[in-house]
């Protein structure tokens, strides 16, 4: 039996989801542990069994156990015992690291965020937009918005500030900054110049500030707490998306059949991180300033 953790925020869960179906088709049983999402207080929690279809069964904290995937002494120390009256090989914890050497194995436990190319085409007849079909509908405000500027051509730009500038993060993840975004304004305008930009972000009073709160800009801030994935939904309904350095936003794209799509140049501050994220090569790289 080979296992995924889920754990993030929604693109990352995504992420783990579909290296979870391309295992189980190639290899057949395949579980996920959402346990920790008991104690998991950033985000919304988990959240792909309310919007997704996911027909992957999950294991239960007895299961977990027994097969030693937690921390405490004493269970790894039943696990050694185990293994060695019954012979049987233990559960091989696979990560980033270990991954093109281990994936193969049986049992396993994958504890990552698999989003590189090589994560996402292990199986290539997997069908990710059939996979993250939404079952929740648009609500009303959402919907009107599109009806709203029907026939005109609508660019959804994904900023991502708050957390990223956090200490944490600020030497992690290369900063998207507002050069990025001008240029990409600037390069769907010069294919039409009356596009309509829908602003997402989680620092929306930033973007009024910066980029005007004129007729053809859209700041969408009522997409709030367990209601955000509709800003998904809206990003898949755009002639094109501008994404931050972002796993939600990668999947707004990724999801999106027509959109014409641009994506940072630098992923990573670290450009030995390059190859962590899949780009596809059909998406435009801008440099990040």
């Amino acid at each position: 039996m080979r296992i995924v953790n889920i754990i993030g925020g929604l693109g990352n869960q995504m992420f783990q989801y579909a290296l979870a179906v391309q295992l189980q088709q190639k290899f057949g049983k395949v579980k996920i542990d959402i346990t920790e999402f008991d104690t998991y207080e950033l985000h919304n929690g988990y959240e792909l069994s309310n919007l997704f279809d996911i027909d992957i069964e999950t294991i239960t904290h007895s299961t977990k156990k027994e097969l030693a995937l937690t921390k405490d002494k004493e269970t790894k120390r039943k696990r050694r015992l185990i293994n060695w009256h019954l012979k049987k090989n233990p559960c091989t914890i696979i990560k980033h690291e270990n991954f093109d050497k281990d994936f193969c194995k049986d049992p396993a436990y994958f504890d990552g965020y698999w989003q590189a190319a090589k994560h996402m085409k292990i199986d290539s007849s997997v069908d990710y937009k059939k996979i993250f079909q939404f079952k929740p509908q648009l609500s009303h405000k959402n919907q009107e918005l599109l009806d709203q500027f029907k026939g005109k051509k609508i660019v959804a730009l994904h900023i991502r500030r708050g957390d990223y500038l956090a200490s944490q993060n600020v030497n992690r993840y290369a900063h998207c900054e507002k050069g990025y975004y001008e240029k990409a304004i600037e390069y769907f305008k010069e294919i039409d110049k009356n596009t309509v930009f829908f602003f997402f972000s989680n620092d929306i009073s930033w973007c009024k500030e910066t980029f005007g709160t004129n007729e053809e800009n859209v700041f969408i801030d009522w997409n709030t707490g367990m209601n955000s994935y509709e800003d998904l939904i809206l990003m898949t309904h755009t002639d094109g998306v501008v994404i931050a350095n972002s796993t939600f936003s990668w999947w707004g794209a990724f999801l999106n059949p027509n959109a014409t799509v641009i994506a940072p140049k630098d992923w990573w501050t670290d450009p030995s991180r390059a190859s962590d994220i899949y780009i596809p090569e059909n998406w435009l790289r801008f440099k990040n300033a």
